[in-house]
């Protein structure tokens, strides 16, 4: 779960238990916040055996027809401690160098 308005990883959780769920969204709903709930992914793509992600950068200048330009560069950011097959237990849940690839959060590890 995270904080629909902040950026460097600010607010991110992760949990397996739904009461926090349930009760983050009211927790928002009363700050008239959104949250964003994203289902984890329990098996992600590994290099290295860590988590990671792709930003490519896409300019589009026309719907009808539609033309996109796709830059030549683009980001890879890694998480900073490997990810194991059930690394996504109570003693490694609050462990965000494994789950998360911000670099606001991995930076000084």
């Amino acid at each position: 779960m995270k904080p629909d308005c902040l950026s460097q990883g600010k607010g991110i959780f992760l949990t397996n238990n739904v009461d926090d769920v349930f009760a983050a969204a009211h927790t928002s709903a009363q700050m008239n916040e959104r949250i964003v709930v994203q289902e984890y992914m329990k098996e992600p793509f590994l290099i290295d055996n860590l988590k990671f992600d792709i930003r490519l950068y896409v300019l589009v200048t026309s719907c009808d027809p539609l033309k996109i330009f796709l830059f030549n560069e683009g980001i890879v950011r890694f998480a900073t401690e490997e990810f194991k097959p059930g690394c996504l237990n109570q003693a490694n849940i609050d462990n965000m160098f494994i789950h998360l690839t911000n670099y606001a959060i991995n930076k000084d590890n």
